[in-house]
């Protein structure tokens, strides 16, 4: 009997962010398993609500990222998709990660525009 459950992977598919006492990443993700009785099978469902909370930087000791915290698992909704043979050898399919968010940034310097947003008028 092989042991499968390093066999994971997680893929970002969508992704925005909340600004609160530090910033919220809602995900919705791709996961990807390999099982069966040698590993030779994929299950790849997608999962939503997926809420990863990092708080400011001053409120983190250590890296920014050591801070990240998963929020309300129990909101977590999978749905399962397709279920196919795994190639002997897929590429795609990498050792299981945790996405990765941009670095935390500095309080005191000017938030990043928001692309999705109309630029601010000029007040003179």
């Amino acid at each position: 009997i092989f042991n499968c459950s390093s066999e994971r992977t997680a893929k970002v598919i969508d992704a925005s962010t909340q600004v609160v006492a530090g910033t919220n990443y809602l995900l919705t993700l791709e996961v990807s398993a390999r099982f069966g009785s040698h590993c030779d099978l994929v299950l790849r469902s997608i999962c939503r609500n997926v809420v990863v909370f990092r708080p400011l930087p001053g409120n983190c000791q250590g890296e920014a990222d050591s801070c990240d915290e998963l929020s309300n698992p129990d909101r977590i909704m999978c749905m399962r998709g397709s279920l196919r043979p795994a190639p002997a050898s897929d590429p795609s399919f990498l050792p299981a990660s945790v996405p990765s968010f941009p670095p935390a940034s500095d309080p005191s310097s000017p938030p990043a525009s928001d692309p999705s947003s109309p630029p601010a008028s000029d007040p003179s």
